[in-house]
């Protein structure tokens, strides 16, 4: 029995009254009868046989669509299109004349024989050294003098938001630079001539490049010089507090930090990493400390050179506080100290690991140290390191694993 059905003998039953009367009614009829003569129930039964079939609806199909011609569709169009009929249908490759220039792409389907800006080329290498994809379709870099969307370094990291790559051309850019926020940069080369190379010069008028506290920024095949600091740390380039730096394929040269720390680098608590990096011909005079750098954070080199820098004390490296590790490195020939630690001088709380890197041709003033001078670090030689060759001594201090001479 139906739930409608039900509902409408409940309430038949509903009117009778009483129990009694109820039960009279069941007792003088059959039950099916006495169902059958409730209100409602001839209907319900007349319902139940004159539901309406489900059959085939009436009257024509619609018509199937009849495509348009190929050469209808493909009328002024290229590539793959959709006719009338919504059928994707092939009106040939898009070709241009002449061949779109690098960066560019043959437009289709609606507008064939046109070169536009192809996105998916954006950043890539195109044309000469340091130029890539820009996103009008250029093939420029991102920095040059002219030609390019920025005409200089400080301008195109204030313009781009943080976590860009910001590509340089070969040629001498201006010093002075701060980096505020998570960015690469990269150049063509890390030579001395801006024929070929990208040079951040800042031609002795105070610091080349400023790593700001808390960002991370990475460095690549470039010249860090120029750089000349009166009453500050860090000639060439400073990172401040809890800032990461990453410099590949660079060289930190002709920088000056005169009576103060890091003629070339200084890491002040931040974290440090050079990979096929050189640290040359920088200078901490007058006192000064770290020619090529100074270090009070986490310092890591790998296949690094540390020659020809000078400073009153540690000439290649000044370490006090933090960690550094030096792998497959060269510190010298010709890092000169004018009083003590040539090549290396590690201040107390310092731990220096050499692993497989040379220590050689370095000397220091009376107090010596000319190829490592510890004065109450941790130093530690491993796989093959080695300090050799430097005057007035090799090592002063304790030196852990190896041998000094």
């Amino acid at each position: 029995m139906d739930t409608s059905r039900f509902d409408r003998i409940a309430r038949s039953l509903g009117t009778l009254g009483s129990r009694r009367g109820v039960l009279s009614l069941l007792g003088a009829l059959p039950l099916v009868g006495a169902l059958a003569s409730l209100p409602g129930a001839d209907e319900a039964a007349a319902g139940k046989g004159h539901k309406k079939k489900k059959g085939h609806k009436h009257g024509k199909g619609k018509k199937p669509c009849v495509a348009e011609a190929k050469a209808t569709t493909c009328a002024g169009k290229c590539a793959t299109v959709t006719n009338n009929c919504g059928t994707p249908v092939d009106c040939g490759a898009c070709t241009c004349t002449p061949a779109c220039a690098a960066c560019q792409i043959c437009q289709g389907p609606t507008t064939p024989g046109t070169c536009v800006p192809d996105p998916d080329q954006v950043g890539d290498g195109c044309g000469a050294p340091g130029q890539v994809c820009q996103s009008d379709g250029a093939c420029a870099c991102d920095v040059c003098r002219s030609g390019c969307p920025f005409g200089s370094v400080q301008e195109a990291i204030d313009a781009l938001p943080a976590g860009s790559t910001i590509h340089l051309c070969a040629g001498a850019n201006i010093g002075g630079v701060t980096i505020a926020k998570n960015l690469t940069l990269i150049g063509v080369g890390d030579g001395d001539n801006p024929a070929s190379n990208s040079l951040i010069d800042a031609h002795q008028t105070g610091r080349a490049l400023f790593i700001d506290s808390g960002v991370t920024v990475a460095l690549e095949k470039m010249r860090i010089t120029g750089g000349l600091t009166g009453d500050d740390n860090g000639g060439g380039v400073r990172t401040a507090a809890n800032a990461s730096l990453t410099m590949t394929n660079c060289t930190v040269s002709g920088n000056e930090a005169p009576g103060n720390s890091g003629g070339g680098v200084f890491n002040d608590s931040g974290t440090l990493t050079m990979t096929n990096c050189l640290i040359s011909g920088n200078t901490a005079s007058s006192g000064g400390v770290g020619g090529g750098i100074a270090n009070i954070g986490t310092l890591t080199m790998t296949t690094c050179t540390v020659a020809n820098n000078r400073a009153d004390t540690g000439a290649g490296i000044f370490t006090s506080g933090g960690a550094v590790t030096l792998n497959n490195c060269d510190i010298g020939r010709g890092n000169v100290a004018r009083v003590q630690g040539g090549g290396i001088l590690v201040f107390a709380g310092t731990e220096v690991t050499l692993d497989a890197t040379r220590v050689t041709g370095n000397s220091a003033g009376p107090d010596g140290g000319g190829g490592i001078n510890n004065l109450g670090g941790t130093v530690t030689l491993q796989n093959g390191s080695t300090v050799s060759g430097n005057t007035p001594d090799n090592c002063f201090g304790t030196i852990s694993g190896g041998s000094c001479g």
